[in-house]
């Protein structure tokens, strides 16, 4: 008879394939990961912009941020890691909140600078900001493959004696003396000393079937895509636009991928959709006020999914009080990839009791009324 796990990770993006091979470098053969689809999964690491930066709105987001990056920087071509150099540009109105990120990040040993608009011809010379806002650059950040990275990291985990269930969809926890002792799945029962749910906006109709509500909500993401020239692409940062409120990075050789300007909340389009011709004409006419000299012959498409988001904006992470054995790891507001290898490490050290308090952005704070706020506040982010 087959030993049970100590570890049962529900959900193979790349949060749940983080904390999988975290925990299964400490505990050898202990740890198993069922993903209803192929990973790394149908959910937001498919659809990711790869975005990896330090710069954020909270301060404990920063140095997870940072943790993190050691992590992609280490690992480097195994995760597609490719350091572009990444611009939050912000209006100057938000002048004190820059000084602040930035200060906490030069404390933090974090390579920063802030840019006016022409120093930021120097580093891009095709990116145009207005005299009214600043670039914050951070040469050693840029993006990665959000896909090859949950690869990645679950076959190191296989290494580990990491035990991979495909097509298997949880449907409902199976519950004894009071104590969640496994899962059931279209495959039949799993059997696991401890349940960590990292399934998406999934994870939100599973946990109802325990009488357990979370504040978590769908929302429309999607991605356009722009032709351009190598020699373009080659100089291009990787950047969170404040002002206009999206996002844009190069995708070597020779195409610009944009964040689509959409805010439909807990839509029922499918988990992979296209974009409407009104969206592409916005996205367009937002990121030609960056680049003037793009043309809208230049466009080559685009993808729709969707993302889970929270009312504060941030994750929920750790333990459930309902069950001791019940986490959580979820409600990433499109910012989970830059954070995961963060996110992996907490649990090892949740499990090994270097951590004995639940995560800062456990869910209790929605029902105790002390919701996060942020340390730094922009327009968008």
């Amino acid at each position: 008879m087959r030993k049970i796990p100590t570890f049962l990770v529900v959900g193979g993006g790349v949060i749940g394939a983080s904390i999988a091979y975290y925990l299964s470098e400490t505990f050898p053969n202990q740890v198993v990961l069922c993903e209803k689809s192929s990973p790394p999964g149908i959910g937001a690491t498919a659809m990711s912009g790869g975005l990896i930066r330090m710069n954020h709105t909270q301060f404990p987001l920063i140095d997870m941020s940072w943790k993190s990056y050691q992590v992609y920087k280490e690992i480097g071509s195994s995760c597609g890691f490719q350091q572009t150099g990444f611009g939050l540009i912000i209006h100057k109105t938000y002048a004190r909140e820059v000084e602040k990120a930035v200060l906490y990040m030069k404390e933090s040993g974090i390579p920063v600078m802030v840019l006016n608009k022409k120093e930021v011809s120097k580093y891009n010379p095709f990116l145009s900001i207005g005299d009214d806002e600043f670039l914050v650059y951070e040469p050693i950040s840029g993006f990665a493959d959000p896909k090859k990275t949950a690869l990645y990291f679950i076959n190191k985990a296989k290494e580990n004696g990491l035990r991979l269930y495909e097509g298997t969809k949880v449907d409902d926890f199976i519950i004894s003396n009071g104590e969640i002792v496994g899962v059931r799945t279209n495959i039949g029962p799993l059997h696991a000393k401890n349940i960590i749910l990292c399934g998406n906006i999934w994870t939100k109709k599973l946990l109802k079937q325990i009488n357990c509500s979370i504040p978590l909500y769908s929302k429309r993401i999607g991605l356009m895509f722009l032709h351009s020239h190598p020699s373009f692409t080659k100089q291009m940062l990787t950047v969170i636009d404040d002002t206009l409120g999206t996002y844009y990075r190069p995708v070597f050789p020779n195409r610009l991928f944009v964040g689509l300007k959409t805010e439909q909340t807990n839509h029922q389009t499918p988990i992979y959709d296209i974009p409407n011709l009104s969206e592409i004409h916005q996205t367009y006419d937002l990121i030609s006020k960056r680049f003037p000299g793009i043309k809208p012959s230049q466009v080559a498409g685009g993808r729709i999914s969707f993302d889970s988001y929270t009312p504060d904006q941030f994750p929920i992470v750790g333990k459930i009080a309902t069950y001791q054995n019940l986490f959580i790891a979820t409600g990433f507001n499109g910012g989970g990839f830059k954070i995961a290898p963060a996110i992996g490490h907490w649990f090892v050290s949740y499990f090994t009791n270097e951590q004995k308090e639940n995560h800062p952005f456990n869910i209790d704070r929605f029902s105790s009324g002390q919701v996060l706020t942020r340390d730094i506040a922009y327009a968008h982010m």
